[in-house]
């Protein structure tokens, strides 16, 4: 699991232009716009990056979409101007099987060896891990994580 201080490991996650075998990209209802960039493109790109790994429709804690959804009211805003804002599942395929527990981890979960969701990650613009938020977190300690990617 990626801890402050280490470069964010560089792993393709779903768009909208392109899924990569996850379907659905998002169990959110209706589908946020968090699908625009792709993890990898955006930390070779050297742009600041907030990766939230969480899956609303399975997530076993009911935090999964209250966090998501601040992500979302967090687009836009001064505080994210310049951060490459990311939503990834934790699922690949979870409406192809018949229980969540037999559904295929997401490559970003099996790349980061997530034990858990959700986790946020956020990056600078050199790819250093400057914040992680583990299961919950506020408008604030999001603010603050975005500041320091920003730099």
């Amino acid at each position: 699991l990626p801890q402050r201080g280490q470069p964010l490991s560089t792993v393709h996650t779903p768009t909208v232009s392109d899924a990569r075998s996850v379907d659905p990209i998002c169990t959110r209802d209706p589908v946020w716009p968090l699908h625009a960039h792709d993890l990898a493109d955006s930390l070779a790109a050297g742009r600041p990056v907030a990766v939230l790994v969480s899956t609303p429709a399975y997530c076993q804690t009911a935090i999964c979409g209250p966090v998501l959804d601040l992500l979302v009211a967090a687009a836009g805003t001064p505080a994210a101007e310049g951060v490459d804002l990311i939503h990834a599942e934790v699922y690949s395929n979870p409406r192809a099987v018949s229980s969540i527990a037999q559904a295929t981890p997401a490559p970003i979960v099996t790349a980061y060896a997530m034990p858990f969701e959700p986790i946020l990650f956020v990056a600078d613009r050199t790819g250093t891990l400057v914040e992680r938020h583990d299961s919950i977190f506020d408008s604030v300690q999001l603010a603050a994580a975005l500041a320091l990617a920003r730099g």
